[in-house]
């Protein structure tokens, strides 16, 4: 009955105690680590920022290539503007000479003053056809002093009209020889020199020569490699004096071509595209240089301001940079980084990809190894939590089992003397049996108490010598078998730091063992000596007799609290000496004797731990 009572305890604690952990509940993985996977956001992070640099590095490139370009189109503009007035400056020089021979002519001097016009017109006719054909000279008139045309050299039929120009008013206020650019009434803008032609103190007239700036500008794209056109405000020109001038000049436009304004001279055949749309919608370019895109070409187009000798804005000057071949060849090398980077960058990627995919192995692995120890750790805590209650619980039983047996006895004792209650003699005995069995528990459940009660040890030095000495008279005054006992101790006192009261208790123990296991008459050997080995800070405290020895199959439960071999045993002798030196530090072992008997030993440290609390 009470061991299946106990039993039934020791199951219900361990189920009741069972760690949740055991309810087959998965490992929760540590934090940080539940994906359990590195590589992949690491190589995305990596291919992210390896793309916003690249994309960085290109943009930023197109943006310096951009500025470049830009600067370099605003360079070439300034480049054509300087050569461009160094052109006008060599020209009005040219002229000025032109202008010299032509007045010191007596004859061409007499007939303008006589105002022999058709004389004056065969006397200049043939320098003009040669001044025409080798210097492009366009214009060559005389002008009465209230500056009327008195002869157009290149339009003869054409006379008596008032010119109006700002160079022939300054060199008239001047008096000497003036230049500059003007638009006169044949839609063309020329290089214009005006020499006052004196006779005595009075302006007798003057004599105007102009180059049509269309020479110019083609001197110049042959030297800076760049297409030019100059555009003029139809407000600022007359229809039919316009075409006239074509058709005198022998040259070639188009008054329809664009609402606003007429090209009056370009290198390029036709306008690009964007430009021509530009002008046909009448629109003002927000920036001074802009880049186009016509049929493939890049173009860089600067507009520049064309002003006349008054200063007055009478068109435009497009500066048109084709930079296609530029623009190519910074693509081909941005594409030819872009390609580097990204074989570098695929490069560098591979290497992480093998790097991580190493790091996630190890990492995973040791993640493993950390769950499975965790696992292992969780179930081994539950076998020592089921062990421990296991134990408990046989514990409980045994201890059942001790005192139910007396009881029992007692309630059999008491219902006879129930019974006999007639019979005070038998009475008297069975009471006399009562107490013993009533001693029986006491005594137990004392044994008990000492076992498991909570004790503190006082360590000092003590003298083992002295103490082995002391026990073993102790035992032979109150064991009165006569077993001799011989004690084999060193000449010289071993001081260890120990309670002497527990060391004497567990001594006693195996003495009283020893004793009892061996045969009447032979001697039970009490030996104090450091181990064999020679390791030094270590001393044995060896109990042998002469008894059949311990059996193989209980060497390793003779130290289980309850655990014996005799009846009369209570199995809580040895549980105590082995308890009693691991406070101590130390340990029990037990061996068997070859010429016969059991060797019981206890290693004792020479210095051991502090004052501990003894918990069962």
């Amino acid at each position: 009955m009470s061991r299946i009572g106990a039993g039934a305890i020791m199951t219900a604690s361990v189920e009741a105690h069972r760690p949740m952990a055991s309810q087959d509940t998965p490992h929760r993985q540590p934090w940080g680590f539940r994906g359990k996977r590195v590589r992949g956001p690491i190589l995305v992070t990596f291919t992210l920022l390896m793309a916003f640099v690249i994309g960085s590095f290109l943009g930023a490139a197109y943006l310096v290539e951009a500025r470049s370009q830009r600067r370099a189109a605003v360079e070439s503009s300034e480049t054509f503007r300087q050569l461009f007035e160094l052109m006008l400056d060599r020209e009005a020089d040219t002229m000025h000479g032109t202008l010299d021979a032509l007045t010191r002519n007596t004859q061409v001097r007499d007939a303008f003053l006589a105002g022999r016009r058709d004389e004056l017109y065969r006397l200049v006719l043939p320098l003009f056809d040669d001044l025409r054909d080798e210097r492009r000279i366009t214009h060559l008139s005389f002008l009465e002093p209230d500056q009327k045309a008195f002869l157009r050299v290149h339009d003869p039929a054409n006379h008596g009209d008032r010119v109006d120009l700002f160079t022939v008013h300054r060199a008239g206020v001047s008096g000497s020889t003036t230049s500059g650019l003007e638009l006169d009434d044949l839609g063309t803008v020329a290089l214009r020199v005006v020499r006052p032609w004196q006779d005595g103190p009075k302006v007798a007239g003057y004599v105007v020569i102009g180059e049509e700036i269309g020479r110019l500008i083609d001197r110049i794209h042959q030297v800076l490699n760049l297409e030019i056109a100059v555009v003029v405000p139809k407000s600022l020109l007359d229809r039919t004096r316009w075409e006239n001038g074509l058709s005198m000049l022998g040259r070639r436009g188009d008054w329809g071509a664009f609402p606003s304004a007429v090209v009056v001279t370009s290198t390029m055949a036709t306008l690009p595209s964007p430009l021509a749309a530009m002008l046909t919608a009448g629109r003002q370019p927000a920036e001074p240089t802009i880049e186009l895109r016509d049929d493939g070409r890049f173009l860089n187009v600067v507009f520049l301001p064309l002003q006349d000798s008054a200063t007055r804005r009478i068109g435009e000057v497009m500066v048109v940079r084709d930079i296609t071949e530029s623009r190519d060849a910074f693509h081909r090398s941005m594409a030819l980084i872009g390609i580097v980077s990204a074989v570098a960058g695929s490069g560098v990627f591979a290497v992480f990809f093998v790097i991580l995919t190493h790091v996630e192995r190890n990492t995973l692995r040791q993640h493993e190894l950390e769950t499975q120890f965790a696992r292992l750790s969780a179930d081994h805590q539950r076998i020592v939590q089921i062990e421990k209650l296991s134990e408990v619980g046989r514990t409980i039983g045994e201890i059942a089992h001790q005192i139910n047996n007396p009881l029992v006895g007692v309630i059999n004792l008491t219902q006879l003397a129930e019974r006999e209650a007639d019979d005070p003699t038998r009475v008297r005995a069975l009471l006399v049996q009562i107490r013993k069995a009533g001693e029986d528990c006491h005594a137990f459940v004392k044994r008990m108490t000492q076992f498991t009660r909570i004790a503190r040890m006082e360590r000092k030095p003590t003298d083992l010598v002295a103490l082995v000495d002391e026990t073993v008279a102790l035992f032979l005054h109150s064991h009165r078998r006569g077993t001799p006992i011989d004690s084999v101790l060193p000449d010289r006192p071993v001081v260890l730091d120990v309670d002497p009261t527990l060391i004497r208790h567990a001594l006693f123990n195996l003495l009283a063992n020893a004793v009892e296991a061996s045969p009447a008459g032979t001697p039970v050997t009490v030996r104090l000596a450091p181990p064999e080995s020679g390791d030094p800070g270590w001393w044995c405290l060896a109990v042998l007799d002469c008894g059949p020895g311990v059996r193989n199959d209980i060497l390793d439960q003779i130290f289980v609290p309850f655990f014996t071999t005799r009846p009369e045993g209570t199995g809580l002798g040895l549980p105590v000496v082995q308890h009693i030196v691991m406070l101590h530090g130390g340990k029990v072992s037990v061996t068997n004797r070859p010429e016969g008997g059991a060797c019981f030993a206890l290693w004792l440290p020479e210095s051991g731990p502090q004052e501990t609390e003894l918990l069962l």
